[in-house]
């Protein structure tokens, strides 16, 4: 498995499939966890390196993704209120709304702000295709996937 198969069929493409089958919270735990993985990338450690997750959550947000993601990001509440949030409890801080309809996103509404999953997909989608580039053109170095040589096929 190459990095972009990697990045486009077990990152990007469980998202689409849970957002589409209606679990949502799934999506978004699956989501906020992504925007790390895809950070792991950019860095010169291993991928089991301890105590990476808020620096490769920011360097993801910072470098792949649009700027408004780092602004948000600032004394790193979206790691905090988001991605730890939801890893470890499977909801969000009560400073996010989570939003599944609607077209709001990195928005303020009732003083909660706004995180729409779809948004969030196209931007974790474009992001990882971003990260791909980098890989083909060099600009990333590549690291070996420990997972490489596994058959597990949508585990």
């Amino acid at each position: 498995m190459t990095e972009a198969e990697f990045i486009r069929n077990e990152v990007v493409k469980p998202i689409r499939a849970l957002l589409d089958d209606g679990h949502h919270r799934a999506a978004f735990i699956l989501m906020a966890q992504s925007i790390e993985v895809l950070g792991s990338f950019l860095d010169a450690k291993p991928f089991r390196a301890r105590s990476q997750s808020k620096i490769r959550f920011r360097n993801a947000l910072y470098f792949l993704f649009p700027g408004l993601y780092s602004a948000k990001n600032r004394g790193d509440k979206l790691y905090e209120q988001f991605r730890s949030q939801m890893t470890h409890m499977f909801i969000p801080s009560a400073h996010l709304k989570l939003q599944v309809s609607g077209t709001n996103h990195l928005e303020l509404e009732d003083d909660k702000l706004v995180l729409n999953a779809q948004q969030l997909a196209d931007d974790i989608a474009a992001a990882g295709e971003k990260l791909i580039q980098k890989l083909e053109r060099g600009e990333v170095k590549r690291k070996r996937l420990p997972f490489i040589d596994t058959d597990i096929k949508n585990a």
